[in-house]
């Protein structure tokens, strides 16, 4: 199966950001199946975001989740199916920088932007 989905997203802030997401899932057998994933995600600075403490804005902000950037992230997983247990493993890439955001190289800063690789399992239990 092939999933996909495209989000918008606006605010009073002047934060706007799009979202697209695929996802491929594959059974290989009736109890085993694999997953890929990609997503990626821009956004808008909002309105009072700043580094600089010398704006005269009554509000200001230098979270970097308010900062304008761009990301970009993909995941691979199995699932092992065993009559009401299931075992997953998965793993996901995600990488963020300014420059991907939606003015490219003139957006400001976010120095504490993140970028992580998340190794996960879990077992499911159906009853």
């Amino acid at each position: 199966a092939i999933h996909s989905d495209y989000r918008y997203y606006s605010d009073n802030w002047e934060i706007t950001s799009h979202t697209l997401k695929a996802a491929w899932l594959q059974d290989l057998t009736h109890w085993f199946r694999w997953r890929l994933e990609g997503r990626v995600y821009q956004q808008q600075q909002a309105l009072f975001y700043s580094l600089d403490n010398s704006q005269k804005n009554l509000f200001q902000s230098n979270d970097p989740q308010l900062s304008g950037f761009g990301s970009l992230s993909y995941a691979v997983g199995v699932d092992l199916t065993l009559r009401n247990i299931t075992l997953s493993a998965d793993w996901r890439s995600y990488f963020s920088r300014e420059k991907w955001g939606p003015d490219g190289d003139k957006t400001p800063d976010a120095p504490e932007l993140v970028n992580y690789n998340l190794a996960s399992f879990a077992i499911r239990y159906r009853y």
